[in-house]
Parts: structure tokens; C-alpha cells; sequence
């Protein structure tokens, strides 16, 4: 049976997210912030000079929204849609990469009309090509973000087929659409008590602020369910039909999903969310961890292990993987290690546990313990070979450490750690 929802299914569930409380809060600040700047734009008595024009406080904005809407789609993505939603815009990814680069990307467009005379035609061409570019593009890399905890240009078109090449252009045509449907109504609801003129077209000075921090929220919402819509069909899961049509399924993850501020309804309380299981972090360090992202991890392996157990860990994997990138510090997400490496043993990520296990991480050695044995040496940067070689000693598993040391001196003759690892060698004969 497919376990994603249909497009309409995802669709309703990105509605109904998109009303929680915390999602709510956000929107009105960033919708209240966006409409103002606009009014305060328009009134020319409100003029703070050429570098302070009050449409810089959509430059800070934007990027603020964009980042949390990828953090509620890792929030989604991880199975924690029925959760209450934080304020905080990286509670659960760290997207300050994207917003900074965004937020960069935005200034140079609000300083470069200042310093450059643009003419109309370019600028009409960028103004509104750059935001479609990004309408079809931003999804995917939410999504590679969210699963590969980093922007990996090489996998978006990975990204794109997992959610399913004409269901992810049907979902970005139906953004569009609705955008589209949405500037049309504020168009069409223009008059002369919103500040512009509907018969000639020009602006006399007097603008409404109820009109533009409404049509602002509009906007903001309709950006707010585009980005979570994406989130709802991904990760992607084995799938053996077409979903064209809502079904029985998902029907009842939306009930599961409530109306009421986020929560079960009442006749759905059997399907609440459990708590989680802290004894499965155990073997992390979460010295550095807040206690929503302890609860969110080991929900990951709670659901993780449930796949494993059940015979499917093809579905762990990608669950896993999201809490394994190079983002994701080995001694802190041990337990997502422990459990990906021996379904996945990917060779980055074996580079990465030698690397952890020859800074002294000895859960890091006990995973890889047994394939130093049999690793190529040429594999396993020079300088890490020495510390893995006395974990090996020490454990008294002398085949690693003869393997290890194999041919070191012919490859690396003038190597300070020459002599100790022939030491370890000659003793483990």
C-alpha cells in the first residue's frame, strides 16, 4: 500500500499545518513586518534617506520566512507534524546558511537600483524572473537540504525523481496558480481608499494600511503552504500506484492531523504521538542538545528501529540519513550512525567514522572495528593510520593492526609514525 498522500491529500495537510498556532504567529509578524514596509514605502513623508528605505525590512524578512518554512518541512519530513511549532526558525535544521546567502542575495537587488541606473525592460526581467526561477527550483533544495542536511546541487535531480518528476511540476504549477490567484485579487480589490487610483493607475499618496498588511498576509500565507506542500511527499517511500486521487489513507492522516490549533481531534486521541523514548540516546552525546531536538531524534529512531524490526529497512535509511550528514556530529547522533552505517556502509560515511575513530571516538572504532581487517591501507589518510592501529593493538585484534601497517614503510618511507607502527606490527606476529 502507497503510504504517501495524493496530491490533494498533501495539499489539505500543508493547509491544515499551516494553521498551527506557532505557524500562525509567525506569519502575522512576517506579513504585519512585510506590509508595513510597503505603506511606509509609499508615504513619502516617512523618508530616513537613501540607504534606509523602509523596503529594507523586506530583505530581513523574506529570508526568515524561507527558513522556517524548511525547518517545519524537516519537521514534516521527520514525523513531527502533529507537534506543537516553535517560534524559532532553526529549531530543528540549521538553515542559517540559506538565510544569509538569501539575505545577501536580497541586498545586492535593494543597493544596486541605488548605485545603477537599471533600465525598465531588464529590470521588469529580473524582478519577476528571478522569483519564478526560484518558485520551481527552492523546493528541491529545501528538500535536499532537509535530507542531506546540506545544499548538494549533483542530487537535485535525485531530489526531483523521488518526489516524482510530473507530480513535482504539478505541485509547483499549482503554487504558481495559486499565487497567481492571489495577486489577481488584490488587483482587482485596488480602489481609492487603498491609496492607488483603479481608473488611472497612480498612486496619490494615501495609503491604507488595513489593504497592504492584509494583502501582505495573504501573500505570506499562500508562501507558507507552497513550502510545506512539498514536505508532505517527502522523503519518498516505496510506491506501487498512481496517486491521483485522494484516498481512505490519507483522509485519515488529516483527521489525525486536527483542525484544533495543531492536535488530535478527540476522536482520533488513540493516534496522538507517543513520547519519546530518551533511553534510545544513550549513546549520544547531548551535552549540546535542547530537549526539542532530543525528542525529535528519538522519535527518528523510534520510527527508524520500527522499520528495521518490521523488515523494511530500506525505509529507515533515508530517516536515518537525515540525521547522519556532515552537519550532524558523530559523537552527538551516535545511535543514527550505529543504526545507518550497517544497512548503508556508504564510503563516506566509513571516511567519516575512521576520521571520528582516529580522534579517539571509540564507538566510532567498535562500528568499523571489523572491516580493518581487511581495508585497503591506501585508503585511510596516512596520519590516521597510526591511531587506528593502537585502538587495534589495544583490543588485541592483530590482524587489523598487521593490515593496517601493511606496506606503510615502502608508501610512506620518511613518515614520522614509521618506527611505532612497525612497533605494533612486530608485536602483534
Amino acid at each position: 500500500m502507497n503510504e504517501r498522500p495524493s496530491l490533494l491529500g498533501a495539499f489539505l495537510s500543508s493547509i491544515i499545518y499551516t494553521c498551527k498556532p506557532g505557524n500562525i504567529a509567525y506569519i502575522t509578524l512576517i506579513g504585519t513586518t512585510i506590509g508595513l514596509s510597503v505603506v511606509c514605502g509609499l508615504n513619502r513623508s516617512l523618508y530616513f534617506g537613501v540607504f534606509l528605505r523602509p523596503q529594507l525590512l523586506i530583505v530581513a524578512a523574506i529570508p526568515l520566512l524561507l527558513s522556517k518554512i524548511t525547518d517545519n518541512s524537516a519537521r514534516i519530513c521527520r514525523g513531527m507534524k502533529q507537534d506543537p511549532v516553535p517560534l524559532s526558525s532553526f529549531a530543528t535544521v540549521d538553515s542559517k546558511s540559506l538565510a544569509k546567502k538569501l539575505f545577501f542575495i536580497l541586498l545586492l537587488f535593494y543597493l544596486l537600483p541605488i548605485f545603477v541606473r537599471i533600465p525598465l525592460p531588464i529590470f521588469a526581467i529580473f524582478f519577476f524572473g528571478i522569483p519564478l526561477i526560484a518558485h520551481f527550483v527552492l523546493p528541491a533544495l529545501i528538500c535536499n537540504l532537509v535530507h542531506y542536511g546540506a545544499f548538494e546541487s549533483s542530487r537535485l535531480r535525485e531530489t526531483i525523481a523521488d518526489i516524482g518528476t510530473g507530480r513535482y511540476i504539478a505541485m509547483t504549477i499549482i503554487g504558481l496558480l495559486l499565487t497567481s490567484a492571489a495577486f489577481l485579487f488584490i488587483a482587482l480589490n485596488i480602489d481609492e481608499s487603498s491609496g492607488v487610483s483603479a481608473t488611472h493607475g497612480y498612486y496619490h499618496g494615501n495609503p491604507s494600511y488595513p489593504f497592504f498588511i492584509g494583502s501582505a498576509l495573504l501573500l505570506t500565507v499562500i508562501a507558507a503552504i507552497n513550502g510545506h506542500f512539498f514536505a508532505f511527499l517527502y522523503p519518498p517511500v516505496p510506491e506501487d500506484d498512481d496517486d491521483g486521487i485522494i484516498d481512505a489513507d490519507s483522509i485519515l492522516h488529516l483527521t489525525d492531523l486536527g483542525m484544533m490549533g495543531g492536535k488530535p481531534l478527540p476522536a482520533a486521541s488513540s493516534h496522538q504521538t507517543p513520547p519519546a523514548d530518551l533511553s534510545l540516546l544513550q549513546d549520544a552525546d547531548t551535552s549540546s542538545m535542547d530537549m526539542d531536538t532530543q525528542q525529535a531524534f528519538a522519535r527518528a529512531l523510534a520510527e527508524a528501529d520500527a522499520h528495521i524490526r518490521s523488515g523494511a529497512p530500506d525505509k529507515a535509511i533515508p530517516i536515518l540519513a537525515a540525521w547522519t550528514t556532515t552537519r550532524h556530529d558523530i559523537a552527538a547522533y551516535f545511535p543514527a550512525y550505529a543504526r545507518l552505517y550497517p544497512l548503508d556502509p556508504q564510503p563516506a560515511l566509513r571516511s567519516r567514522l575512521l576520521e571520528a575513530a582516529a580522534r579517539g571516538n571509540s564507538k566510532s572504532y567498535r562500528l568499523i572495528a571489523a572491516e580493518l581487517a581487511s581495508l585497503d591501507p591506501a585508503d585511510i589518510p596516512v596520519n590516521h593510520i597510526l591511531p587506528l592501529v593502537q585502538l587495534a593493538a589495544k583490543a588485541q585484534e592483530h590482524r587489523s593492526v598487521i593490515n593496517l601497517t601493511r606496506n606503510f614503510g615502502k608508501a610512506h618511507p620518511d613518515h614520522p609514525h614509521l618506527v611505532e607502527n612497525y612497533y605494533h606490527a612486530a608485536r602483534a606476529l
